[in-house]
């Protein structure tokens, strides 16, 4: 299995925890692992195109970085931000939120914005590396 594939595993994975975590009206999990899902999504793109990138959960910088090979319209900057700090809001209490638990800041109205923006970025990452026409046997660049 290459690197990519993994990554696009360990994405579909958290795709199915976000949907059970939801069933369950279990809203900071889900959050959490949209979050997740997004961020490997990303991570199998850049992956599979060969371009490296750092240890983050950064989605901004995830993003940045799909520039070298391909133009696509991502969420806003204001909405990656937002997406990349669910990874803390969801699992940690915080000072910003009066050290209040995950479950008592993450509503189910916060989770549908956290879902509609990872949604997107997992549906154009996995489009993309579903296309038999991005072959990344070679250096490619996928912008036109």
């Amino acid at each position: 299995m290459e690197r990519w594939q993994g990554f696009l595993g360990a994405a579909k994975l958290d795709l199915a925890a976000a949907a059970s975590c939801e069933r369950d009206e279990l809203w900071a999990p889900a959050a959490f692992h949209w979050q997740q899902a997004a961020e490997k999504s990303l991570k199998a793109l850049l992956s599979r195109a060969g371009i490296n990138f750092p240890s983050t959960h950064d989605l901004r910088t995830l993003t940045k970085l799909t520039e070298k090979m391909i133009e696509i319209d991502w969420p806003s900057e204001h909405e990656l931000f937002f997406l990349t700090s669910i990874y803390t809001i969801s699992r940690y209490p915080i000072d910003l939120f009066d050290n209040k638990t995950p479950s008592q800041v993450v509503s189910k109205e916060l989770l549908q914005k956290v879902s509609a923006t990872a949604k997107m970025i997992c549906e154009r990452a996995m489009d993309l590396l579903k296309d038999p026409s991005h072959d990344t046997n070679e250096k490619v660049s996928w912008k036109p």
